[in-house]
């Protein structure tokens, strides 16, 4: 009986460990991160991130392209311009997804699934591997959507500026009982 509560005890300090490891890997990989605050940034090529609060990203600028690691959370992105000295994409990269800038403002959301929202110009939206649905996609100001490897790109309804007001320091609520 002491051993078996022994390993009991064990086996549930390394379930404890093992479901906060995805969050400590994300820190270790993470270039910058946020706890329970919104985080302004400015990367060296002249882009700017807004992170929401517990959100994770790594920047990895590579010769062929400019591209970020939503580790966890939700970011706004306003990437600088490709131009003659600066000719790489500026990709967001989820891991089973990825966004690549066409000159615009927009957000992306990593959850179970990659939520993308356009504030202005367009993105291209690209699943990776094979399944059902649609797996890439334009999306332009005024779009969203949601990139699922069970069910492909799906058009998502709402205002995508209204999603993101978060990084202006705004909560909006619709139809929402005050109790929530």
């Amino acid at each position: 009986a002491p051993r078996l509560a022994g390993a009991m005890a064990l086996a549930l300090v390394l379930m404890i460990v093992g479901l906060r490891a995805p969050s400590r890997w994300d820190n270790a990989r993470a270039d910058y991160l946020t706890e329970s605050a919104v985080r302004a940034l400015s990367l060296a090529d002249g882009s700017e991130i807004v992170l929401a609060p517990g959100s994770a990203i790594a920047v990895h600028y590579r010769p062929d392209a400019r591209a970020v690691v939503l580790l966890r959370g939700e970011a706004l992105f306003h990437p600088a311009a490709t131009t003659i000295d600066e000719r790489r994409p500026f990709i967001v990269d989820t891991g089973a997804a990825s966004v690549t800038a066409l000159g615009t403002r927009f957000w992306v959301r990593r959850d179970q699934s990659t939520r993308v929202g356009v504030l202005e110009h367009s993105v291209q939206a690209r699943l990776s591997g094979t399944g059902p649905g649609r797996r890439e996609q334009r999306l332009g100001a005024g779009q969203s959507a949601r990139l699922s490897q069970r069910h492909g790109i799906q058009p998502l309804p709402g205002d995508p500026a209204r999603a993101a007001a978060w990084a202006d320091g705004v909560l909006m609520f619709t139809a929402t009982p005050l109790a929530d």
